[in-house]
């Protein structure tokens, strides 16, 4: 898309910036203003997923009041008409991709309508198939997948590939269609087949705007050489995906696997557990199994970052049941080991990041780690997805959203990371704005836990206490997490329930005699009986506990009526000292 003393060219067009014309094979082309200055801002940004926020303030002045939402949409339709379908397109596809929950994203063909000069920055890894009955193949084409995932979000210049979850949303669907509805370019598909000792693995990169099949590729590795074969495809995909960046080439992924294949299979099992969580019992097990597989291979990394994961969620602010003092101190050790065998990991940073943040309220080491996990990795999504955390603890919400939308636009369809948005909002006031994404991930998963437990939390702090309690009610009987019974402790008694508060107060109190309930839980409860002396004492229980919920004690608008008492400020400023960071 050549730019010439102020010509863009694309295709048959010509926009000239300086005249504000846009010109179709030499001849004009009436638009608005406001439709021009979209055309102007998408080809200043092609290629790159801007959200609705973005093109709103570049399109209308800050004190021009007008329905943003329905005129931004009107602009796209607009334009979208204008400039018809790419050349050599199918069906509906236009220039200007919609990017699922995120915005849009402008694309065109670089060299007029030769579709083999596309440059392709966004793709899906869909998951490998296999036709046999064996499990551990099955295994096997899973770990295929996420190694081939991980070394391709490595290549510098690849701008999204589509996360784990939202990837095996569409197992065995459509590719042309997958790839449509994950607003991507292109996606890889691939089979691994047994033929004896070896294996017969196929990989092909398939267009989505017009279903080519753009490359492909056939090895027959031995079965325990599998794990391996992921950066020779990626290295394969680098060159076809039209990297301009030579440099950026996929590390080898032996640093971060094993020639184990028993301890290969165990990660595998174990990763497939942890992303259950928070389901009874599933992380206990993964930690089983990462522990299997760190045995019978001491250096295989990716194993010591499972363990690390695995510690760090059950001494987590949300779905605690270990004492952070014993959970998060094994997490660290385990993403501590990591580094030490591989300093370059993004996945170890982050799981060291999530421990500098939750447990030792280190601000400076943990936006580092998590710096140098995206630099590593741009497209890691839980590196995004726990700055973003941070971000918001340190009150920069506008830095913090830019990451929520980023891990969305990674991981449109996984309800965990969708979630994260609506928990953004709620911590940054934003009510309004929380209830709508609650209602969005409904109508992704009507049973989804989190969906009720958010839109019981909006709807609390919008006045709608009765229907906040019902939210809250089906969150705690869908989860039975901790932290939604104490969200529903503090919503009765917001409501007026005084005695069902008590009783949830209970029991918790009760339930903390056999296993950890974090004391900032109890106080959300003492906060909503107006009982604040108590609920200081829970602060300051939870401040010796190490708390994962602390750090967000600032912001958190379940403690606002404290804001005033010394006593809360006190334990701010001990959170804030406790490595010297303000």
């Amino acid at each position: 898309m050549p730019e010439i003393e102020g010509i863009i060219r694309f295709d048959q067009y010509e926009v000239d910036l300086r005249a504000g014309e846009l010109r179709r094979n030499n001849r004009p082309v009436r638009l608005q203003n406001q439709v021009f200055r979209l055309l102007t801002t998408f080809l200043e940004h092609r290629g790159e997923a801007l959200t609705r926020d973005q093109l709103r303030t570049q399109i209308w002045p800050p004190d021009v009041f007008i329905d943003f939402d329905n005129g931004l949409s009107a602009a796209v339709r607009k334009l979208r008409v204008v400039l018809g379908r790419p050349p050599g397109a199918k069906g509906n596809n236009s220039y200007i991709e919609t990017v699922p929950r995120v915005g849009y994203r402008f694309i065109s063909l670089e060299n007029g309508t030769n579709t083999n000069n596309r440059r392709i920055i966004s793709v899906a890894i869909l998951p490998f198939t296999s036709d046999s009955d064996s499990s551990d193949l099955d295994y096997l084409c899973e770990g295929m997948t996420e190694a081939l995932i991980d070394a391709v979000s490595e290549i510098r210049g690849i701008a999204k590939v589509i996360a784990r979850n939202s990837a095996y949303r569409f197992k065995g669907r459509d590719p042309q269609e997958a790839g449509r509805e994950l607003g991507v370019q292109a996606v890889v598909i691939g089979s691994v087949h047994p033929a004896g000792d070896h294996v017969l693995v196929r990989a092909e990169l398939i267009s989505t705007t017009q279903g080519l099949r753009l490359w492909g590729a056939s090895y027959q590795p031995l079965i325990q050489e599998l794990p391996l074969l992921s950066s020779t495809i990626a290295l394969a995909l680098r060159d076809r995906l039209g990297s301009k960046q030579r440099t950026g080439v996929p590390r080898s992924v032996s640093h971060r696997s094993t020639d184990n294949p028993e301890a290969y299979r165990l990660y595998l099992r174990g990763r497939y557990l942890w992303a259950k969580r928070p389901g009874a019992g599933y992380v206990e097990k993964a930690i089983e199994l990462f522990n299997e597989a760190v045995a019978l291979d001491p250096a295989f990394t990716l194993a010591h970052v499972g363990l690390a994961d695995c510690y760090n969620t059950l001494g987590a602010w949300e779905a605690g049941v270990l004492e952070p003092a014993i959970a998060l101190e094994r997490g660290k050790a385990a993403a501590n080991r990591a580094l030490q065998l591989d300093s370059n990991l993004a996945e170890a940073h982050t799981s060291r990041g999530y421990c500098h943040f939750h447990y030792e309220w280190d601000w400076g080491s943990a936006e580092a780690a998590f710096k140098r996990a995206i630099d590593l990795n741009p497209n890691y999504s839980h590196a995004h997805h726990w700055y973003s955390h941070l971000l918001v603890a340190r009150g920069r919400m506008k830095e913090s959203l830019e990451h929520s939308l980023r891990i969305i636009e990674l991981d449109p369809f996984d309800l965990l990371i969708n979630s994260h948005l609506a928990w953004h909002y709620h911590m940054g006031g934003h009510y309004q704005e929380e209830l709508e994404e609650s209602n969005k991930l409904l109508e992704m998963e009507p049973n989804f836990h989190k969906a009720h437990y958010f839109r019981g939390l909006a709807l609390e702090q919008l006045g709608g206490t009765r229907d906040a309690v019902k939210a809250l009610e089906k969150s705690y009987q869908l989860s039975g997490s901790t932290f939604m019974l104490s969200a529903l402790g503090h919503a009765y008694a917001a409501a007026g329930d005084r005695d069902k508060a008590v009783h949830v107060l209970g029991t918790l109190k009760e339930l903390s005699k056999s296993r950890y309930v974090a004391a900032y839980e109890l106080g959300a409860i003492h906060v909503g009986l107006q009982e604040y002396e108590h609920a200081l004492d829970c602060l300051e229980r939870a401040y010796i506990e190490r708390s994962g919920w602390m750090p967000y004690l600032p912001v958190d608008p379940t403690f606002a009526p404290l804001r005033s008492e010394p006593r809360f400020h006190r334990v701010l400023r001990s959170i804030s000292n406790s490595w010297g960071n303000s």
